[in-house]
C-alpha cells in the first residue's frame, strides 16, 4: 500500500475520533514512514471550502484539515465583519449555525469533550451576565471590545454608572472566555469645534455637562454660540458619546418689575451675555420713552449674574470717539447712536464741515461696533420731482450731509446745462429767483439749512460800455451776448472785439463759479460765447453765414433771398432745415414765415369767391398766375388782359415778383410742316394742336408728339368734357 495512502486514512479516521491531529502532525507522521518505506507520492489532505450563497461576492468558507470548524468560522465571521476591501458583512447566527451544520455532516466535527461520540458541534454567541446592568452578548465574529463598548455605552445612556475599572473588569471577564485581537477603548470621546476648541467627554461622564461646561468657557473666551448652533453640537456629540439627558438651551427670564418698567420680565437667550441682554433691555425701554436709571442697570445685573455666569461687565459709561479733525463724538449710555451721530454731523455741519453718507456710515459703524444701535443711521437722500419748470426736468435732490443751498445750486447749473434750458431761455423761459427759493423752502423744511442760496445776479463793470449784469437763471453767453449787441446797436462797435468778448465771459465765469457755498464746484457758463459768424456750406448754392450780434432768421432769409434771385429752388421745408441747423449753434428768437401767399378771385357783381391763386414760399407769382389763367381757360371762362394785371399787381405787393408774366404767343416749329404751330394765351392746348394738325392733314401720333412739345412750354390739363345735348 502506499504510504501516502495510508497516511490520509489514519489521519482521517483520528479525526473522526475526536484527536487533535493537524496538517503539521500528518506531515511528521509521513516523513517518519517515508524513512523507512519509498513514498511515491506527498499526502494529500485538501481543505474543505463552502460557498455562502446570498452575500456579495460570495466568500467562501475553507476549513483547512484539521482545523476546528468552530475556529474556522469564527475566523470567517471576524473577516467579513472587519473586512478591510469591500463591504463589511455580519453574519446572522442562522448562517452560522448553517455553516457549522454542513461542515460536521462532512465529518469534519470531532465529538465535544466530556460528550458521547456523535454530538453535534455548536458555535454560539457570547453571553456572560454583569450584576445589575445586564448581559454582554458577543456574536460570533464580533471582537469582544467592540461588544464591552456598545455594552457600556448603552448602560451609560440608561443612566447607569460604569467607570473605568468596571470597564476594564468586564473586559478581563470576556476576553477570558474568547480570544480577544484588540484593546477596549477607554479614552475620551471628542469633538471638535471649528475656531472654539475640544470637547471631551471621559468614559462615564455625562456629555451634556460637558458640553454645557465648554459652552460656558467658550462665551467666557468671546464666541457666541446660539441655541441652535448648542443644538447642533449635542447632536454631534451624541454620536461619538451616548447622551441620557437633552441639553436645556431655553432662554432664563428673570422679573425685574421692582427695578425696571412694571411687568418687566428680562429675558437673556442661551449662550448670550447677560450684559448684552440688559444693554439690549435697556435700549428696548428707551425706544418706548422709558428710562432706567443707572444704579437701576447695575443692581439688575447683580440680580442675573447670581443666577447665570457672567463674563463681561454692563458698560455704563459715556461713549466717546475720536473723529479726526474734529471734535470727539459722545454717545451718552441709553441714548440712541444714531440720534447722537445725526446730532453731531448737524453740529458739524454748522461750522461748514460737510460728512458725506459714506463717512456717516463709517462713523456710525464705530459707534456700533462699542454700542448696541437699534436704529440705523437714515442717510438716504431728500428729493422731490420737479415739474412745470422745464420738460423733463431732473429731480432735485439734497444728498445726505449736504447744504440745500450747494444742492440747489448744483441743480441749477445741471438744468442750465441742458439743451432743452437753452431752448426754454431763448424763448423767455427758464428759472426764476422764485421758484429757487421755493424749491429750498421745501428743501429746508425737510433738512437742515446753514446756508442761504444766493441768486443775486453777478455783475462786472466793463469799461466804455457799463455794467454788465447776468441774472439768476440766465446763460452767462446769452447775457454777455446781448450786452455786446446793445453796446455794438450803441455805437461802440469798434470796441467789440472777440478778445473783448472772451475777457468779459473769463470774468463773468469766475465770479459765477465763486457763489455759494461750495465755490468752484459749478460750471456756472455752460456755452461758450459765440463772437465768429457761423458759417453753413448749401450743396450747390453757396455758404450761409449768420454774423455776430446779428437774429439768425435775418441772415438766413437774406441767403435764401440771394439763392431764389439767382435761380435756385429753396422751398419752406429747405428754409425749415437750415433753420434747425443755426438755431443749434445760435439763440433764435424769430423763425421765418414761410407761408404761402394766396389770393382769392371774386366775382365783380356778387362778390363771391370764383377761384384761388395759391403761391408757396420760394414760388414764382408769374408761374402761378400762368396756371390760374391756363386753368380758366379750360373751364372757358373769360379773362381779361386788364384782369390779369390787377392779379399780378396784387400779388406783387405781397411777395416778390422776380419774373414778369410772359403773355406772348408761343411759336412751337414743326419738321416736315412749312409753318410753326402758334399757341396763344387764352387758348386750350389741345384745341391749337387739334386745328393746327387738321390744317395739314397730320397724324394722330404727330399730333400726340407736338402735344408733347406744347406741354412742356404752356401749362397744360385735361379738357373739360363735353355736355351731351
Amino acid at each position: 500500500q502506499e504510504v501516502a495512502q495510508a497516511v490520509e486514512s489514519f489521519a482521517i479516521e483520528a479525526r473522526r475520533q475526536g484527536l487533535p491531529l493537524n496538517l503539521q502532525g500528518v506531515g511528521q507522521i509521513a516523513a517518519a514512514l517515508c524513512r523507512r518505506k519509498r513514498c511515491l507520492r506527498p499526502v494529500n489532505l485538501p481543505p474543505t471550502s463552502l460557498p455562502l450563497e446570498g452575500l456579495a461576492g460570495s466568500p467562501k468558507l475553507e476549513v483547512a484539515f484539521g482545523e476546528e470548524p468552530r475556529d474556522a468560522v469564527e475566523a470567517f465571521a471576524k473577516r467579513l465583519r472587519y473586512a478591510t476591501n469591500g463591504p463589511k458583512v455580519v453574519l446572522a447566527q442562522a448562517d452560522v449555525d448553517s455553516l457549522m451544520a454542513a461542515l460536521c455532516a462532512r465529518q469534519l466535527c470531532g465529538p465535544e469533550r466530556g460528550t458521547p461520540p456523535g454530538t453535534q458541534q455548536e458555535l454560539k454567541p457570547l453571553e456572560v451576565e454583569v450584576d445589575g446592568l445586564g448581559i454582554v452578548r458577543v456574536a460570533v465574529g464580533e471582537e469582544p471590545a467592540d461588544a464591552a463598548r456598545a455594552f457600556i455605552d448603552a448602560a451609560l445612556k440608561a443612566g447607569a454608572r460604569v467607570d473605568e475599572s468596571g470597564a476594564t473588569a468586564l473586559m478581563q471577564r470576556l476576553c477570558s472566555l474568547k480570544r480577544c485581537g484588540k484593546a477596549l477603548d477607554l479614552g475620551p470621546a471628542q469633538l471638535a469645534v471649528s475656531d472654539v476648541g475640544m470637547i471631551e467627554v471621559a468614559l462615564g461622564a455625562d456629555p451634556t455637562q460637558a458640553l454645557e461646561s465648554f459652552l460656558s468657557d467658550a462665551r467666557g473666551a468671546g464666541h457666541v454660540i446660539t441655541a441652535p448652533m448648542a443644538g447642533e453640537l449635542m447632536r454631534e456629540l451624541c454620536l461619538v458619546a451616548p447622551c441620557s439627558r437633552p441639553l436645556d438651551v431655553s432662554p432664563l427670564r428673570l422679573n425685574i418689575s421692582d427695578l425696571g418698567p412694571e411687568g418687566s420680565v428680562l429675558e437673556v437667550a442661551f449662550g448670550e451675555e447677560p450684559a448684552d441682554a440688559t444693554g439690549r433691555f435697556l435700549e428696548s425701554a428707551r425706544a418706548q420713552g422709558l428710562d432706567v436709571p443707572i444704579a437701576s442697570a447695575q443692581a439688575i445685573m447683580e440680580r442675573l449674574c447670581s443666577v447665570v455666569a457672567c463674563h463681561k461687565a454692563l458698560d455704563l459709561t459715556p461713549l466717546e470717539l475720536e473723529v479726526q479733525g474734529l471734535a470727539p463724538l459722545v454717545v451718552n449710555f441709553g441714548e440712541e447712536p444714531a440720534m447722537a451721530v445725526t446730532k453731531y454731523l448737524l453740529a458739524a455741519r454748522s461750522q461748514g464741515l460737510v460728512l458725506n453718507a459714506q463717512a456717516a456710515n463709517q462713523l456710525m459703524q464705530a459707534v456700533c461696533v462699542r454700542r448696541p444701535c437699534r436704529v440705523p443711521l437714515d442717510v438716504s437722500p431728500w428729493s422731490i420731482q420737479v415739474s412745470g419748470l422745464l420738460p423733463e426736468a431732473p429731480p432735485f435732490t439734497v444728498d445726505f450731509g449736504q447744504e440745500p443751498s450747494a444742492a440747489l445750486a448744483l441743480w441749477t447749473d445741471r438744468v442750465m446745462a441742458t439743451p432743452a434750458y437753452a431752448n426754454a431761455s431763448a424763448h423767455g423761459g427758464g428759472l426764476t429767483m422764485a421758484a429757487a427759493e421755493e424749491l429750498l423752502e421745501r428743501a429746508c423744511a425737510a433738512v437742515t439749512c446753514f446756508v442761504p442760496f444766493d441768486a443775486r445776479p453777478v455783475t462786472l463793470q466793463v469799461e466804455e460800455l457799463g455794467t454788465l449784469s447776468v441774472d439768476f437763471g440766465r446763460e452767462p453767453a446769452d447775457a454777455v451776448g446781448d450786452f455786446l449787441k446793445r453796446a455794438i446797436a450803441a455805437g461802440h462797435a469798434g470796441i467789440v472785439t472777440e478778445d473783448l468778448g472772451r475777457r468779459i465771459m473769463d470774468a463773468v465765469c469766475q465770479a459765477g463759479r465763486n457763489r455759494g457755498p461750495n465755490p468752484g464746484a459749478i460750471a456756472y457758463c455752460h456755452r461758450p460765447l459765440e463772437m465768429m459768424p457761423f458759417e453753413l456750406t448749401v450743396s450747390g448754392i453757396g455758404k450761409l453765414e449768420v454774423p455776430f450780434a446779428s437774429e439768425p432768421a435775418a441772415a438766413v432769409l437774406g441767403f435764401v433771398e440771394a439763392a431764389l434771385d439767382a435761380g435756385h429752388q429753396v422751398d419752406a421745408s429747405s428754409v425749415a432745415v437750415l433753420m434747425e441747423r443755426v438755431c443749434a449753434d445760435r439763440p433764435c428768437a424769430q423763425q421765418i414765415d414761410t407761408s404761402s401767399t394766396e389770393l382769392n378771385i371774386t366775382e365783380a357783381e356778387s362778390g363771391n369767391v370764383t377761384s384761388s391763386i395759391v403761391v408757396a414760399f420760394g414760388g414764382e407769382p408769374a408761374d402761378a398766375v400762368r396756371g390760374w389763367i391756363s386753368q380758366q381757360v379750360y373751364l372757358g371762362n373769360s379773362v381779361q388782359v386788364t384782369q390779369i394785371e390787377a392779379v399780378m399787381g396784387n400779388l406783387c405787393s405781397r411777395t416778390r415778383c422776380r419774373k414778369s408774366l410772359n403773355l406772348e404767343p408761343v411759336a412751337l416749329p414743326v419738321d416736315g410742316v412749312g409753318e410753326p404751330l402758334t399757341y396763344m394765351w387764352a387758348e386750350v392746348p389741345q384745341q391749337t394742336v387739334r386745328n393746327f394738325g387738321n390744317k395739314h392733314r397730320l397724324s394722330v401720333h404727330l399730333m400726340q408728339q407736338i402735344m408733347n412739345a406744347l406741354c412742356g412750354l404752356v401749362p397744360c390739363q385735361a379738357e373739360k368734357p363735353l355736355k351731351e345735348p
